[in-house]
């Protein structure tokens, strides 16, 4: 091996490593930057007045999902990296909360097509 060889392959490896730590910084701030979204959005509630904890946890996994396929453009390979899931599991909490992926492409939301839904019955 040409010690210019040594040097390229080298060099590559931090090229590579910085990309990769660039990649995933890039993607942590995508996800935290939906939870803050998500978060400031959600309905305030007086725990003195007691609250559904599952139901709040619902909209909060059904506000999250949605972001994370916007950011996509319905990608749902991407929107499980973003959300650190497996895309099973993302597939599964879609057809369980009954989020339409393609309808969110094309900057719809899910209380949009709801009521649009209802309209037509």
């Amino acid at each position: 091996m040409r010690s210019a060889d040594i040097t390229e392959s080298s060099n590559t490896e931090p090229e590579v490593s910085l990309q990769r730590g660039l990649r995933s910084l890039k993607e942590l701030t995508a996800v935290l930057s939906m939870a803050v979204e998500v978060l400031s959005t959600a309905q305030r509630n007086n725990v003195a007045d007691g609250v559904d904890f599952y139901g709040e946890v619902q909209s909060f996994e059904i506000a999250l999902i949605q972001r994370a396929l916007r950011e996509t453009n319905g990608n749902q390979a991407k929107a499980a990296r973003l959300l650190g899931l497996k895309q099973t599991t993302l597939h599964g909490k879609i057809k369980q909360y009954d989020i339409y992926p393609s309808f969110l492409m094309y900057g719809g939301d899910q209380v949009a097509r709801e009521e649009s839904l209802q309209s037509m019955q």
